[in-house]
């Protein structure tokens, strides 16, 4: 958790770098997948890839892109019944990429939707350790994007 906060601190002070460069986006989610690789098998999970046909190199901030996958993906396996799959869905418009990731989980009423991206913030507030997170996950993946 102290890291994340130092982490957030460094966002919040605009000190950010993105070591910006031109990846091959089939090739970068095969790294996010990895990562994810030990829990996805042991939770029996399936991770449902949908990428268009063309796949075009994408000019973007490799780590830190990654590290919003993975803040994302953790959330999912959380949130979700393990045995479910995960949908992960790659789009290109214009000059823009757009990644999407959906999980089989219980949702997030409309209520907390404007806050699930701001600092400590957490939906489930009992001390249940299935639902174990500092709250800062989607806060850092805010200041990344």
């Amino acid at each position: 958790m102290i890291q994340q906060l130092f982490e957030l601190s460094i966002y919040d002070s605009g000190q950010m770098e993105l070591n910006m460069e031109c990846i091959a986006i089939d090739q970068w989610l095969l790294e996010v997948m990895e990562h994810k690789r030990f829990t996805l098998e042991e939770q029996s999970r399936e991770v449902n890839i949908d990428l268009p046909k063309r796949i075009k190199d994408v000019f973007m901030g490799r780590e830190k892109i990654k590290r919003v996958m993975i803040n994302l993906l953790d959330n999912a396996l959380r949130h979700s019944k393990a045995d479910t799959d995960i949908d992960i869905r790659i789009t290109y418009e214009k000059h823009t990429v757009l990644i999407e990731l959906e999980d089989r989980g219980e949702g997030i009423s409309q209520e907390h939707q404007a806050l699930i991206f701001d600092r400590t913030y957490r939906v489930e507030t009992s001390r249940n350790p299935k639902y174990a997170g500092s709250g800062l996950g989607l806060a850092i993946a805010k200041h990344i994007v």
